[in-house]
């Protein structure tokens, strides 16, 4: 990298400089450095990004990142990972669901949107904020210790000053403080705890869609956690889920492992505050594909998409459906095989 950078190096080796002062210039030259670079990565991206120019993305991305002006975004997250690595998850999350509500014909302008279990932060929120909705509301029955960090927000300002056509400014939604703070304005990006899925703290008709992403496998009552969304949705309202079916335990080792295990014993490996603290617990309702879909049914809704995720390679063998606990061991082979699910519907 030529230009002030590199001056500033070369004339730094020329000054005698006492050894501890020597260290702590060269150390503001490597941060000048490094910002010099960041600025001109920045501006070469943000030239590419407005005229459509594509980069290459990994494999991994290519199931939900297009080829397009989001791929450069990506690419920009991975190389400025350091300040954008919270951004990177929330733009994940966001594009999936702003893809589904594409597919199904829904615009994002004037939704009034609910993400039951956000977790740690609601950047997803900001962005269905600066994209047009008309409100984005997040409950959880927990507050994460860091949740909402000023960093995450901040990073996020730096994301979205990039990013074309946006429906309403940054700063609308996002406002930065001189302390290096960053806080919602809550008339966009609202969050409510404690907050149980059972009992929706809002009227009838309130919302017009209701999405989760790695929340209700952990809900306690998921039957009744399907009946408040159907009460707080608006008719014709959609919503959308993304389940973890797997034993979060052994998650890729051995995602079925709690298949072997009765209610009762299940029950006993945790503490009985489990489903209030989630945030340090394994502690799932263990239901599977098919249960999540007849519930749907049962409560009122139309299904739009039902895909479950199920074990690779031969999936079901005799073994494991002989290991399995006589609560399990008769299911369907796509309900005992299936590790995630994704599933969408309409009132």
């Amino acid at each position: 990298m030529s230009g002030i950078g590199n001056r500033l190096s070369t004339w730094l080796r020329k000054v005698p400089v006492a050894g501890g002062a020597a260290s702590a210039l060269r150390r503001q030259v490597l941060m000048l450095r490094r910002r010099i670079a960041q600025r001109r990565l920045e501006s070469v991206l943000r030239r590419r990004l407005l005229a459509g120019i594509e980069l290459p993305v990994d494999d991994a991305d290519k199931s939900w990142l297009c080829r397009t002006k989001e791929s450069v975004l990506r690419e920009l997250l991975v190389q400025l990972r350091d300040i954008n690595g919270a951004s990177a998850y929330c733009l994940q999350c966001y594009r999936g669901q702003a893809d589904t509500l594409r597919r199904f014909g829904r615009r994002i302008e004037g939704m009034r949107v609910l993400e039951l279990g956000p977790g740690k932060n609601i950047g997803v929120g900001v962005l269905f904020a600066v994209n047009g909705a008309a409100s984005y509301c997040g409950v959880d029955v927990f507050r994460d210790q860091e949740f909402n960090a000023p960093s995450v927000l901040r990073s996020l300002v730096a994301l979205l000053e990039i990013m074309p056509g946006l429906a309403r400014p940054i700063a609308d939604v996002v406002h930065l403080h001189g302390d290096g703070g960053a806080t919602v304005d809550e008339r966009y990006v609202e969050f409510r705890c404690p907050v149980d899925v059972e009992q929706l703290p809002f009227a009838a008709g309130s919302f017009d869609y209701v999405f989760s992403n790695a929340a209700f496998e952990h809900f306690s009552g998921p039957d009744a956690a399907i009946g408040e969304i159907h009460r707080v949705l608006r008719r014709g309202g959609m919503t959308a889920h993304q389940v973890d079916l797997r034993d979060h335990r052994f998650m890729d080792n051995d995602p079925l492992a709690f298949l072997k295990l009765g209610e009762a014993e299940w029950a006993s490996l945790f503490p009985a505050n489990v489903r209030v603290d989630i945030a340090t617990a394994n502690w799932t309702n263990r239901w599977r594909a098919g249960r999540y879909r007849d519930a749907f049914v049962r409560r009122g809704f139309r299904l739009l998409e039902y895909s479950p995720q199920t074990l690779p390679g031969d999936g079901v063998t005799a073994s494991l459906r002989a290991s399995c606990h006589a609560d399990f061991r008769d299911l369907p082979v796509e309900d005992l095989a299936s590790v995630g699910l994704f599933l969408v519907a309409e009132k």
